[in-house]
């Protein structure tokens, strides 16, 4: 036996208790402290408004640096230029009675009951026989007006 193990086997239970490490009670202490404002220098409280209009009209971007190689850089705000609104045109559009669920490629789709479609559209599915066109008479009296 190597001499490790004698000196285990000769250690008794006290002397194994005398050489566990005891572990230290450490109490923490909890101290509230309470939030403070942040104090700016006056000179740095208010942006004049000279320089307010500059700073805003820089954001980082990707550009090509003093060195050459392309890194993050102040580069002036790009302008987005508002999309004008298209007015909607008001397509004329004819009422259609349909007595299925069809789909139809090229044409459309139409649900059972009444259908609001183009002319053309009309004109296609009027060649079925599941579809009648409807006059605005017709169609008021499906609604009860």
């Amino acid at each position: 036996m190597s001499e490790l193990d004698n000196n285990l086997d000769s250690q008794t239970s006290e002397t194994i208790e005398e050489n566990t490490i005891q572990e230290a009670v450490v109490e923490d202490t909890v101290e509230e402290v309470k939030p403070q404002p942040a104090i700016l220098a006056p000179e740095e409280a208010v942006i004049p408004e000279d320089k307010k209009e500059a700073v805003e009209e820089l954001v980082q971007g990707l550009s090509p640096l003093s060195t050459g190689a392309i890194g993050v850089a102040k580069q002036p705000k790009p302008k987005k230029e508002k999309e004008v609104a298209k007015p909607k045109k008001d397509k004329e559009k004819v009422a259609i009675r349909s007595t299925r669920n069809v789909s139809w490629m090229g044409v459309g789709q139409v649900k059972i009951g009444i259908n609001y479609v183009t002319p053309d559209e009309a004109k296609e599915w009027s060649k079925r026989d599941h579809i009648t066109v409807l006059s605005p008479e017709q169609v008021a009296k499906e609604y009860g007006l």
